[in-house]
């Protein structure tokens, strides 16, 4: 563990993968929780779908055009 911690590169880019994640998962769940509370989950669940399928392959190409 004192290997990962010493390598600057290394930890650096755990980081900034930890904070991505951590960003996108309470993006996701803050989303979520704005279209259940405005009741737009209920009323119109096809745009929550669209909404929920633009999203996905947003992260899929933004976690694509990421440098390692």
């Amino acid at each position: 563990m004192n290997a990962v911690i010493s390598n600057a590169g290394l930890n650096a880019f755990i980081t900034r993968v930890y904070k991505t994640t951590g960003l996108g998962i309470l993006g996701a769940l803050t989303t979520s929780q704005l279209a259940i509370a405005s009741g737009l989950a209920f009323t119109s669940p096809m745009l929550c779908g669209l909404g929920g399928v633009v999203m996905a392959l947003g992260g899929i190409i933004g976690t694509s055009s990421m440098a390692p």
